[in-house]
């Protein structure tokens, strides 16, 4: 009996074993848990160094070339020097700031160096800024349609953008009108009320012509220039950067005096003497509008500035401004 039990022992203690195995086989919940998250990350980093491979293959939308330039020495300005300005010499302030449109010192320094240069009566004096949303109820009057190119999505792909350039003129000390009559006059059989008080123009040595640069028509420069008040000049525009805003001003202002110093079409065709189109001195301010210069001497190179091209003078208001005016930041 006991060798029995001792034989049949193992045997039984066999089968135990195998159940055991197989129980222990069995699949649960958190198995199939931890192989979908093995899944889910593989396929996770998969997708990762694709769309880094994809991303770091395509081209920069703007590419900044590293250059070297000699150094040169700043020089004062010899104000003992005497001015051999000619009389009647034009004069182009390129400007972001000016008259209803001021928020800094820069603005209120264009504004007073243009108001005493048009009351000498030796300068004729002109403004080129861009139109901000809050100028367009001033900008009554179409000056000039245009259109410059600027680089596409595409390798050497190059675009047509246009814009329009607006006239108003400004009056800096507006002569005091008298108190306004009207009378009903029956016009087109309407009885219409009629402003019959003879309302005084300025001086001309007191108002001078500001030409505004509209928005282009091609997104994102749709967008530029938003701002309701002149202390919203210079706030963050979610929909273009500020930097491409200045890039494109720079672009247009360039193509609006290159365009004036040699177009004749204003001239008119009774007039006994030919006035020759030109443009004398052009005055950039602020660090922001320096690519002005640039794009000038680039149309200078190609002839397109007509047989005297002008001269051109830059002011840097506030040395600070270098700190915030072309960020890598905002064009990468």
């Amino acid at each position: 009996m006991t060798e029995t039990e001792e034989l049949s022992s193992p045997v039984s203690n066999s089968s135990f074993n195998t159940k055991s195995i197989k129980g222990n086989k069995k699949w649960h919940w958190w198995n199939f848990l931890s192989v979908l998250i093995i899944l889910l990350v593989f396929f996770e980093t998969v997708i990762l160094f694709t769309s880094y491979s994809w991303l770091h293959g395509e081209r920069p939308l703007v590419t900044i070339v590293k250059r070297q330039y000699p150094i040169t020495k700043y020089t004062h300005l010899d104000t003992n020097l005497q001015s051999n300005l000619e009389k009647g010499t034009r004069i182009y302030h390129v400007t972001k700031e000016f008259g209803p449109a001021v928020l800094s010192d820069m603005g209120r320094y264009v504004t007073g160096l243009a108001a005493a240069q048009q009351a000498s009566g030796s300068t004729k004096v002109a403004i080129v800024m861009p139109l901000y949303s809050f100028m367009r109820k001033l900008a009554t009057k179409t000056e000039l349609e245009m259109m410059i190119e600027v680089r596409g999505k595409r390798p050497g792909q190059n675009l047509a953008m246009e814009f329009r350039v607006f006239r108003m003129d400004h009056a800096f000390n507006p002569p005091v009108q008298a108190p306004s009559k009207y009378e009903w006059q029956m016009i087109n059989n309407i009885n219409t009320s009629v402003l019959i008080t003879p309302q005084r123009a300025p001086a001309p040595t007191d108002v001078v012509p500001v030409y505004m640069i509209s928005p282009g028509n091609k997104r994102p420069f749709t967008q530029s220039f938003k701002s309701r008040t002149p202390n919203d000049l210079y706030n963050e525009n979610p929909y273009i950067s500020q930097e491409w805003q200045d890039q494109y001003f720079a672009k247009a202002a360039a193509a609006f005096l290159a365009h004036k110093a040699t177009a004749t079409d204003e001239e008119s065709i009774f007039a006994p003497i030919r006035i020759v189109p030109r443009v004398d001195v052009v005055h950039i301010h602020g660090v922001s509008n320096a690519y002005v210069a640039k794009y000038l001497l680039d149309k200078k190179e190609a002839d397109d500035l007509g047989p005297r091209p002008p001269a051109i003078i830059y002011t840097m208001h506030d040395t600070d401004e270098l700190k915030y005016a072309n960020t890598f930041r905002s064009v990468r």
